[in-house]
């Protein structure tokens, strides 16, 4: 299950096929409060509560329907707000980039051979 991460640590969103046979190509998004019911009270077609991170206000969003991509661009967006560090945020906010470390570059201890 494919998941996307804010500073390899916040994970805000996970990408689903069949996850235990539930039938759904769908994305798990963090989602603000309130999101959740509303998207799911006003279209359970598309939306759903998923399970385990459903509790926490989490939504599920079907991608094997007709949801339109700005709509999946607004909740994808509203995920990363919700789980973003305060410096993070600032930095998305103002407009540029936020910085961003593959795992490959980050600096690596190594311990000491005392």
């Amino acid at each position: 299950m494919p998941g996307f991460f804010i500073n390899d640590k916040n994970g805000f969103c996970y990408v689903t096929d069949n996850h235990h046979n539930d039938g759904r190509f769908a994305l798990w998004c963090a989602a603000p409060d309130g999101m959740q019911a509303m998207l799911v009270d006003s279209d359970p077609d598309r939306y759903f509560v998923p399970p385990y991170v459903g509790p926490s206000g989490w939504i599920g969003v079907r991608l094997d329907r007709d949801t339109p991509w700005r709509d999946i661009l607004g909740i994808l967006e509203s995920a990363y707000v919700k789980k973003a560090p305060a410096k993070v945020l600032a930095v998305y906010r103002a407009g540029e980039t936020p910085p961003t470390r593959s795992r490959s570059s980050r600096s690596r201890r190594r311990p000491s051979a005392t």
